[in-house]
């Protein structure tokens, strides 16, 4: 082509990039002995790979993982090691690589009673936006009924997630965005309820699709 001002994409040139694309907003959570990767949906991405190291440069010692989500959970960790991530997305190439973030988990021993909250608390889902599978989380000081329930915008209840008896500690539950009947539930905002004896509170999360 005598003239390519106008084009984008992956061709032979003089090792300039015709523009700069790469994967957005890579966080973490850090929960028990696994870590959860989420970052911001690449538009039209096929899959991701998500890279490990413990060289912050990845020169050496890089494990990649494949995930056609927009999140990641590693739970093949030691204690005490520190690791580095990045992401990019394959959109019929390759994206450049996100930022990278690093995470350590830290082996603590506990003393009796330190391992038990001292209050009643619900925290935020991760990943939040999600799609399909999200985390929740809540802090339980004593022994008691625990029921946890989703519902949709309309007060309607969709998912029924925990209804039995549990021990006082940090608990945490998965959804995978289906309702009662197995079924996958539409893209939107949904609410989560978690009573637990006098305690109750509600949050909100999205689901992307």
């Amino acid at each position: 082509e005598d003239d390519i001002t106008d084009f984008y994409g992956v061709a032979p040139d003089m090792g300039a990039y015709e523009y700069w694309l790469a994967v957005e907003g890579l966080q973490y959570y850090a929960d028990a002995s696994s870590v959860t990767l989420y970052w911001t949906i690449f538009p039209d991405a096929q899959y991701y790979n998500v890279e490990r190291s413990t060289d912050p440069l990845f020169t050496t010692d890089v494990v990649s993982n494949f995930s056609v989500d927009a999140f990641y959970i590693d739970d093949d960790l030691e204690w005490d090691t520190e690791y580095f991530y990045r992401v990019a997305a394959y959109v019929g190439y390759w994206t450049d690589y996100s930022n990278v973030i690093s995470v350590t988990l830290e082996f603590l021993g506990t003393a009796d009673g330190d391992g038990i909250p001292e209050t009643y608390a619900v925290h935020q889902n991760y990943p939040n936006p999600f799609n399909p599978v999200t985390t929740l989380r809540y802090d339980l000081p004593e022994d008691g009924m625990v029921n946890i329930t989703v519902y949709d915008m309309m007060g309607r209840v969709v998912k029924a997630l925990v209804n039995d008896q549990q021990s006082a500690g940090y608990r945490s539950t998965q959804w995978n965005a289906t309702n009662d009947a197995g079924s996958p539930l539409s893209a939107g905002m949904y609410l989560y309820t978690i009573q637990a004896g006098d305690f109750r509170q509600t949050r909100k999360m999205v689901l992307l699709k």
